[in-house]
This record gives C-alpha cells, structure tokens and sequence, in this order.
C-alpha cells in the first residue's frame, strides 16, 4: 500500500488516508490483472508451437519467424524452432559453433576436456538462445528417432526441414 504522509491526516483527517487505501489496492489489482494476462499470452504462444509442430513457419515470443531444423549428435535426430535466418544458413552457424566458438570462446571452457570437444545439439540450441539470438529463442519440437540401423524415416512435414548431423 501507498504510505499517506501524516500531514494529510492533520489537514483532512482520515478520509484522505482510506481513499488513498482504496486507490492503492485499486492499483495492485490492475498491475496483478495485466501481469497475469500477459503470462497467459506467452504461454499460449509458446504453447501453439509445440501444439502445431507441422506448420514450416512458425512466430516466436517476440514476434520474430521461425522454421524448423533437424539436428543431431551421434544420437537422437531432434527438429527444433530455429530464426530463419538460422534455417537459412544451418550448416554456416553449426560450423562457426563448431570451429570457431567452441575453440575459442572463453564461455565453451566446459566443452573442452583434454584437448577434445565434447557437445551436442542441444549445446548449439543454447549457443544460438543465449550468444546469437538471445530475443529469439530456439526451442524443441520433437525427437525423431536415433540415427544409425535402428533409424526410422523422417515424417513427411519435416521431409523439407533443413538437416545438419555434429
């Protein structure tokens, strides 16, 4: 609640201070409203993409466009939302992930462990969310399979899908 200086009680007594009472919880109500109207729309939006994994484009938190790209690390292949310009250029930002961040940066310390590199598709998803494209965030859609002998075809919606194996 809003403190009410004590000279208002002295000039107008305590109307002031209960009508000062009732604007703050007025205030408190509407900030509580709008917060939790604006939490329900990011969920609902973050939501719509893992609810519609098939549509090609997608929009992402802030507004930005999103395609979706399969990766992998001599493991599961996974599709994740990626910007386009990501989807655009996959194997340009998997390289330079590969050759040149993790070689060189002083955040990929942990992925180096005697002289080799250990990482995975979901390293590269959180280089592209917190280094790259920190407003547009990558996020998972599905896990389709290992590669290898026990590997299943690619679903038909994701048969377009950029591709690119670590």
């Amino acid at each position: 609640f809003l403190p009410c200086p004590l000279s208002s009680w002295d000039k107008f007594g305590s109307r002031v201070g209960h009508m000062v009472a009732k604007v703050s919880r007025l205030l408190l109500i509407i900030c509580f409203i709008t917060g939790f109207c604006i939490a329900i729309g990011r969920f609902y939006l973050l939501m719509s993409i893992f609810i519609n994994p098939c549509d090609e484009m997608k929009t992402n938190l802030w507004g930005g466009e999103m395609k979706n790209v399969i990766i992998s690390a001599d493991g599961d292949r996974m599709v994740y939302a990626v910007p386009n310009i990501v989807a655009d250029n996959l194997t340009e930002y998997c390289i330079e992930f590969c050759d040149k961040w993790l070689r060189t940066s002083a955040y990929a310390k942990k992925y180096r462990r005697n002289g080799v590199l250990c990482y995975n598709e979901r390293d590269f998803i959180e280089y592209l969310n917190r280094f790259k494209f920190p407003q547009e965030p990558s996020v998972f859609i599905e896990n389709l399979g290992p590669i290898g002998i026990d590997e299943l075809p690619i679903p038909e919606r994701y048969k377009d899908c950029p591709m690119f194996h670590f």
